[in-house]
């Protein structure tokens, strides 16, 4: 990951634009600390925490485009980004780089806000027009990456995260009641906002537009919720399910730094680790999360995949002291209360990953909301089934 930060603000004294950028960027040089970078003029501010991935060398940010009209802070992987080039370039567009950032870019000030129909990836982004004075932004279609902001009289204020927009002077820290009865009532902030007052979430598959003193935003992307359903047969949709899953896998795998996987033992990243092995030459680390409470340990399935697979196997055990001492670290990261305690072995697994030099990491999050494994849903069934028998 790494973390953004910008404004465009017309009623400030420019002047304080760099010590704003240096603070907002300093709050969250944790998610980026390859590169920073910074680009200002009288009313616009962008500022990035760069995590180098992909072409490390040359995809610096602020990044803008050969006439120095569009400048870009991004977050996040465009997955597809060597297709998306390749279309580029037959249409007359020239790259510097080989990193997936100009590929947005160019993207950007080829097809506009069409061209996130076309991304594969997990994003938030930030452009500036410096001739139209228009700043543009945008969300990945699921809200992998984060992106909040601050609309008020004076401009607009955004951030991967909401520590860095209380850096500037003028935002207040005040929680927001409502969202946090939703939160405490659904266990989920609503979807466009956080749980400060005034502080927004930019909504999953949706961008926003701010110039001339007006903010607009829109959705690019919504579910498919009405598709017709799958004609295949059981065998055929088995098939189906394994080569988007291969595809997925392999997609991300397209870095110049080395990737790992995360290991639960679990159905989901099992899966995930299978098909990262098959598709890399590349020695594959996992990381695994043991307890010190049989209750929840499963580091018998970890070591007998590990094993199987003969991957570079590493794992931290988890105390409740360990979940009691990090607790409140985790807090300061998500930035909304926690009615589990789960964040906090992620939390120390990362640290691991990261000491064992591993910047990206594959996991089989998302997996039981997609196959319907939570019992939640095992019991809507239920009671789906006991209402049709009555």
């Amino acid at each position: 990951m790494c973390g953004i930060a910008g404004f465009l603000s017309q009623n400030h004294d420019s002047s304080q634009f760099a010590d704003w950028l240096s603070s907002m960027i300093s709050a969250i040089d944790h998610r980026g600390p390859d590169q920073g970078g910074v680009f200002f003029d009288e009313i616009v501010g962008l500022g990035s925490a760069r995590l180098s991935i992909i072409d490390i060398a040359h995809g610096l940010q602020p990044m803008c485009d050969e006439g120095k009209r569009y400048w870009l802070v991004y977050n996040g992987e465009i997955f597809n980004y060597i297709e998306l080039r390749d279309e580029l370039l037959r249409e007359g567009r020239v790259f510097k780089t080989r990193s997936d950032t100009e590929v947005l870019l160019q993207a950007l000030v080829r097809w506009g806000v069409d061209s996130l129909a076309r991304l594969n990836g997990q994003f938030s982004f930030l452009l500036y027009d410096q001739l139209e004075r228009r700043l543009t932004f945008a969300r990945d279609p699921f809200g992998e990456r984060p992106l909040f902001y601050v609309n008020n009289k004076d401009g607009v204020y955004l951030a991967s995260e909401i520590k860095s927009l209380f850096r500037l002077p003028f935002i207040e820290r005040r929680l927001d009641l409502d969202a946090m009865g939703h939160l405490f009532r659904h266990w989920a902030l609503p979807f466009n906002k956080s749980c400060f007052l005034g502080i927004r979430s930019l909504p999953p598959g949706h961008y926003g537009i701010y110039e001339r003193g007006i903010l607009k935003t829109a959705p690019y992307y919504r579910l498919p919720l009405n598709e017709p359903p799958l004609t295949q047969d059981l065998e055929e949709a088995k098939g189906l399910v394994h080569d988007s899953l291969e595809k997925s896998v392999r997609l991300r795998l397209r870095s110049d730094v080395e990737v790992g996987c995360y290991l639960s033992g679990g159905i989901d990243s099992s899966i995930t680790t299978l098909l990262a092995k098959q598709a890399t030459t590349r020695s594959l680390h996992t990381f695994s999360v043991e307890f010190e409470d049989t209750a929840f340990d499963e580091t018998g399935y970890q070591r007998e995949l590990a094993e199987c697979l003969g991957t570079n196997h590493h794992s931290v055990r988890i105390t409740n002291e360990d979940i009691v001492s990090n607790f409140e670290k985790v807090i300061w990261h998500t930035e909304t209360p926690l009615f589990r305690t789960a964040p906090v072995p992620m939390f120390l697994l990362s640290k691991l990953v990261r000491e064992n030099g591993i910047k990206v990491v594959l996991a089989g999050e998302g997996a039981d909301e997609s196959f319907l494994g939570y019992n939640i849903f095992k019991e809507t069934l239920l009671r789906h089934d006991m209402d049709n028998s009555l």
